[in-house]
């Protein structure tokens, strides 16, 4: 991956995680305990639609984090 890619992934990283913590009220801790268990920022890096999202809109709601720890719970793993 080049340097380039790596940051706009780290910048991207970054975006969806804050945004995800000031809608949901949650603190660095939390978020962290949620990405333990759940890999977002995984998700986040490996998302195609992720960028497209953070660049057109960047309201919390619209990340796709949500989304996806949805699908998790579906599987069996709560996310709260």
């Amino acid at each position: 991956m080049s340097d380039k890619r790596l940051n706009n992934t780290i910048f991207l990283m970054f975006l969806a995680t804050e945004n995800y913590k000031r809608a949901h009220v949650l603190s660095n801790k939390d978020f962290l305990k949620l990405d333990k268990e759940f890999a977002i920022l995984n998700y986040i890096s490996e998302c195609p639609d992720m960028k497209r999202i953070l660049l057109n809109n960047l309201e919390p709601e619209n990340l796709g984090i949500q989304y996806y720890l949805g699908r998790q719970e579906i599987a069996g793993n709560p996310a709260y």
